[in-house]
């Protein structure tokens, strides 16, 4: 049981990171408070602006983590600290540099043609078009993603259009952050920044006895909006027992909006003797599950009433959804599935589509069903039961199950319309076997 417990606030801890950024952070305190505070809405507002505004962004982001500690560690990260060099350039034109204790660990760049991404830890590199991650979440972050160093792809998630798209820039971002907890702003006035405006969010979990609560600010230069520092402090705690706490910081220093950028500079060699990888291969689906009958897990719905995944099974194939009311691309793919799903007449009625809620409360999730009328049908993963059994380890996580109840394909992120043709092909693929 204590295992299971961990394992469940392990997951619970992780989706704080995912849902507000990657690490979010923060430095040096506010001295004094004035009593002149923006709106919450007019100061994501502003901020958003000015980086819907930036032509270019030069920065250092230094990055500290301590934690996580206690029971719930699971999976320790080493703290310390981590800088990011940091190079933004429109037309979509990124490179982040990663350096721990003064040795580059990975670097990603796009000159806006091509993707590069390496991984110093083991020498290896990939290579992929720009135009393969423009709609979805599949890049770039391919290795770095796998290496556990999220923290490199966290100024992507913020700047780089490519990646996360218009729809969740920067200022999206922030709302969606907003939206998820109750939020507060502060007029501060700091002796090394001068008069700052601080966004602080605060938002709780319950997942049966397991609950983890967080606290992020965000800090920003009152006269530019550029960020300054942030902070988020995460902790867990089950049957009343601490067992999980971390905190990460992120300063930015040295941000430049001014000056214009090289284009060599967002341009990468990787070093002599760099292993090649196919980004075929990091793509590719190997997910144990495929061939294997469905878990069949309890389920819940939207009146309270229990039902078994095999259940919704009708002779149809039955593509399974895992999703959050924060995840951004869960909505964007959730979107497609219905429009597409409708305009198509050639398969009409020939495949169920099922929405597995795994990260939210009960309640959170029943209130967002309601307001958005979804297509398809909503069930809650009440314990996080059936994300464990699918082996679910990011969202959206989807799943195709053949008419027999075997697992066909699994797909993790969303590739926007990349995705959309080869869940089609699938389907197609399944109506001919029959």
């Amino acid at each position: 049981m204590a295992i299971k417990v961990l394992g469940h606030l392990g997951a619970l801890a992780a989706c704080f990171a995912s849902s507000l950024c990657a690490g979010c952070a923060g430095t040096a305190r506010a001295n004094a408070r004035s009593s002149e505070a923006l709106d919450v809405h007019e100061l994501v507002e502003r901020v958003g602006q000015t980086f819907r505004n930036l032509d270019h962004l030069a920065a250092e982001i230094v990055v500290e983590s301590s934690g996580p500690s206690g029971l719930g560690a699971a999976q320790p990260r080493p703290g310390g600290k981590l800088r990011l060099k940091v190079l933004m350039a429109s037309p979509n034109r990124f490179r982040v540099d990663a350096i721990e204790a003064g040795r580059a660990i990975a670097t990603i760049a796009g000159d806006g043609e091509q993707i590069q991404e390496w991984d110093g830890r083991n020498n290896s590199w990939t290579r992929y078009p720009y135009a393969s991650c423009i709609s979805g979440s599949r890049g770039p972050r391919l290795i770095c993603d796998r290496a556990g160093m999220s923290a490199i792809v966290f100024p992507l998630g913020r700047y780089a259009e490519c990646w996360v798209g218009k729809e969740s820039s920067y200022a999206a971002w922030l709302e969606s952050v907003v939206s998820e907890g109750e939020a507060r702003t502060l007029s501060r006035n700091d002796a090394r920044y001068g008069k700052l405006d601080v966004l602080v969010v605060r938002k709780r979990m319950r997942h049966g006895a397991l609950s983890a609560s967080m606290k992020a600010s965000f800090a920003f230069a009152a006269d530019t909006h550029l960020p300054v520092w942030e902070e988020q402090d995460t902790s867990g705690r089950a049957l009343l027992l601490p067992v999980f706490k971390s905190k990460d910081h992120f300063v930015y220093s040295e941000v430049d909006t001014g000056r214009t950028l090289d284009p060599e500079g967002f341009h990468f060699a990787a070093p002599s003797g760099s292993r090649f990888i196919d980004p075929e291969e990091l793509l590719a689906p190997g997910s144990p599950l495929i061939g294997k009958p469905a878990p069949e897990v309890d389920l819940f719905r939207l009146d309270g009433g229990r039902i078994t995944l095999s259940e919704f099974q009708d002779g149809r194939p039955l593509v399974v959804v895992f999703w959050a009311t924060w995840c951004i691309p869960c909505k964007r793919e959730i979107k497609a599935l219905e429009n597409h799903l409708k305009s198509d007449s050639t398969i009409p009625e020939t495949v169920r589509v099922l929405l597995v809620n795994t990260d939210d409360a009960e309640g959170t999730m029943r209130d967002y069903v309601k307001r958005h009328a979804f297509g398809f049908e909503a069930i809650h993963d009440r314990d996080g039961a059936a994300a464990k059994a699918f082996q679910v380890n990011g969202l959206p996580t989807s799943i195709l199950v053949n008419p027999e109840g075997a697992v066909v394909r699994v797909w993790t992120g969303w590739a926007g319309d990349e995705q959309l043709r080869e869940i089609d092909a699938e389907l197609r693929r399944l109506a001919q076997s029959e």
